[in-house]
């Protein structure tokens, strides 16, 4: 991948209520792209999932910790990496439910896969935990 540009750096509590900072600042981000406003929308609201699953499962709703956004820009594309500080989340456990089964939970992972073009976790050393989404131009 080319170079990239910081266009967004930025640090909330994992409430709830601070997940409208970040969507705010994703939406100005994807505003200024290509992305067709049905894109546009789909893309905050992938980023918005993957903040609610850091709250949910990885600090267990302590409103008291940190998540980190940073958004790239390249000339292919947009990253979106999102990290906390929790211990380090087992991948393999990680599993979307089938559309099928009629329960709630479990379809974010599939929302995600489907908005984005690439979704991986990059690994710590030590502590904390970072998903990285990249959707193409």
């Amino acid at each position: 991948m080319d170079a990239s540009e910081t266009v967004v750096d930025i640090r909330v509590l994992s409430e709830p209520n601070q997940l409208k900072v970040l969507r705010q600042r994703v939406k100005e981000v994807v505003a200024s792209t290509g992305f067709s406003s049905k894109e546009q929308q789909e893309l905050v609201l992938a980023v918005d999932e993957a903040c609610s699953n850091i709250i949910k499962h990885a600090y267990h709703f302590e409103s008291d910790r940190e998540i980190h956004l940073i958004i790239l820009k390249t000339d292919e594309a947009l990253i979106f990496q999102l990290s906390d500080d929790a211990n380090q989340v087992d991948t393999s456990k990680f599993k979307p439910r089938e559309w099928d089964q009629i329960r709630p939970g479990g379809l974010g992972l599939h929302f995600i896969q489907e908005v984005m073009d690439k979704v991986a976790f990059i690994e710590a050393e030590t502590m904390g935990n970072t998903l990285e989404m990249v959707k193409y131009f």
